[in-house]
C-alpha cells in the first residue's frame, strides 16, 4: 500500500530506476519516466533506436521471465539533509491493448 506521503513524493518527481532481473539472476535496471495512478505505477515501453532489430526490449524479456519488480524514485541536493527516496517492490503486468492501457496513457 503506497501512503500519501509516498503518493505525494511520487508526484513530485517524474523519473525513476526500473529494476528487473534476467534468468541468470543479474539485475537490469533503465531510467523511466512514469505516472502514478490510485495506487498504480505506469511507464511506457517505447521503441527504441539501440533496440535490435525484432528482439524485444531487455526489460522485457526480463518481465515475461520473473515479473517481480522494483522502482526506486530519488531527490538528491548538495545539502545532504535534503535527500530522500522511495522504493516500491512489486509484479509487473505488460498492457498492450485493453481498457487498462486506455486508462494509463495520460498518465505517462
Amino acid at each position: 500500500m503506497l501512503t500519501d506521503e509516498v503518493l505525494a513524493f511520487l508526484d513530485r518527481h517524474s523519473v525513476g530506476r526500473f529494476s528487473t532481473v534476467d534468468p541468470g539472476g543479474q539485475p537490469h535496471i533503465v531510467p523511466v519516466c512514469y505516472g502514478v495512478e490510485a495506487e498504480t505505477v505506469y511507464f511506457s515501453i517505447d521503441q527504441k533506436p539501440k533496440q535490435a532489430a525484432h528482439r524485444p526490449l531487455k526489460r522485457i524479456r526480463n518481465l515475461i521471465h520473473n515479473p517481480r519488480v522494483a522502482l526506486i524514485v530519488d531527490h538528491y541536493e548538495a545539502d545532504w539533509t535534503q535527500l530522500g527516496w522511495v522504493m516500491i517492490q512489486g509484479q509487473a503486468e505488460l498492457l498492450t491493448h485493453g481498457h487498462e492501457h486506455t486508462l494509463a496513457q495520460p498518465q505517462i
